[in-house]
């Protein structure tokens, strides 16, 4: 089953998504494919970063996206993550829509 989380961003703060702010299926839960894109970024790009379980540290994914772009980690080689986190850059002073879709992974 799909589901699908919203956030809000104030001014291009960095978001870390895990299971202290997902209602709902989190990543270890069994819901590891994620799909995120975000609008009203004004001209600035984003980021996406994750974290593998039990680790300190995020690892860059794919980074400078647009509002046109839609970030995937999905399949059966994607890595395990517990969190993820987006990063924004050159985005002016407002909200930015966050849209996380998560569903499950066989693994």
């Amino acid at each position: 089953m799909i589901e699908t989380h919203l956030f809000d961003v104030v001014n291009g703060a960095t978001l870390t998504i895990d299971s202290s702010n997902m209602k709902g299926q989190r990543f270890s839960d069994g819901n590891r494919n994620i799909q995120v894109s975000c609008s009203n970024l004004g001209g600035g790009t984003f980021s996406l970063f994750y974290r593998f379980p039990e680790a300190n540290n995020f690892v860059s994914h794919v980074t400078g996206a647009t509002e046109t772009d839609s970030i995937m980690i999905a399949g059966l080689e994607a890595p395990v993550c517990d969190a993820i986190q987006i990063q924004f850059t050159n985005v002016p002073a407002g909200t930015t829509k966050v849209v996380v879709n998560t569903w499950p992974r066989g693994l």
